[in-house]
């Protein structure tokens, strides 16, 4: 008959099991969902594609770990607990670091992205397909808002916005949306919301899905280090009797 301990640890395994697939379902959603964005030059910078990828990795990752907890705790086997016991802390302490790097820098990240954006703006060139690409691709305009194309001393001068921030791009669809009494028909064709918002949106999107997992198993993690820790004794000393 399994002992309680061993059962716990088959439990915490099957749960750790179960988030580290969430994890995986998540990281492939977050690849698709942030798919447009991987094609960015202007984003090439930020890393944007690395989060979901990471994720798909940690869920494969912990699937595996996963597999020599259960294993060991079902066969009772010693060896195959002491590697997922050392796999479980590795990753926990890579987790805990990883999650305070991101911590620190994401409010540099998300000034340095405004920044780059308005930057472009100001620099901007006809047909600049990065910028073009940018606003096509996200439905936007500028980086709070269209009017951030006053920046851009031609376009100021034009009392316009590049095609590109039409909601249906067609040649000079975006002259005169600058303009003080630009009609409602001009401003209805433009997409009026900036650029910079919609990647932190998307972004906050999948980061508060990632922090109610990444909690849960946090404290999942935890348990089964302190339930292995406690199980590996148990099953020293009964070898020392025997």
């Amino acid at each position: 008959m399994a002992s309680p301990l061993r059962c716990l640890v088959l439990f915490f395994n099957f749960l750790f099991f179960v988030f580290g697939l969430i994890l995986l379902g998540i990281g492939i959603w977050g690849e698709l969902t942030m798919s447009d964005y991987f094609e960015l030059a202007m984003l090439d910078n930020y890393g944007i594609n690395t989060g979901p990828r990471l994720l798909i990795a940690v869920g494969a990752i912990i699937t595996v770990v996963s597999f020599f907890g259960c294993c060991g705790a079902w066969k009772e086997n010693r060896c195959m607990l002491i590697i997922f016991l050392v796999l479980l802390v590795i990753l926990l302490v890579l987790e805990i670091a990883a999650a305070a790097v991101a911590y620190n820098n994401k409010d540099k990240l998300k000034k340095d992205l405004a920044k780059e954006i308005k930057s472009k703006i100001e620099k901007y060139k006809a047909r600049d397909r990065d910028v073009d690409d940018f606003q096509e691709k996200l439905n936007c305009c500028g980086a709070n808002d269209y009017k951030d194309w006053n920046v851009n001393v031609e376009y100021k001068q034009n009392l316009s916005v590049p095609d590109s921030c039409c909601k249906k791009v067609t040649k000079a669809c975006g002259k005169n949306a600058l303009s003080p009494v630009a009609n409602n028909k001009t401003l209805e064709n433009i997409n009026q919301r900036g650029c910079y918002q919609i990647v932190l949106d998307d972004n906050d999107k999948i980061m508060g899905a990632i922090g109610g997992v990444a909690i849960a198993l946090l404290v999942i993690q935890i348990l089964g280090i302190i339930c292995a820790i406690v199980l590996i004794v148990r099953m020293g000393s009964k070898k020392e009797i025997n």
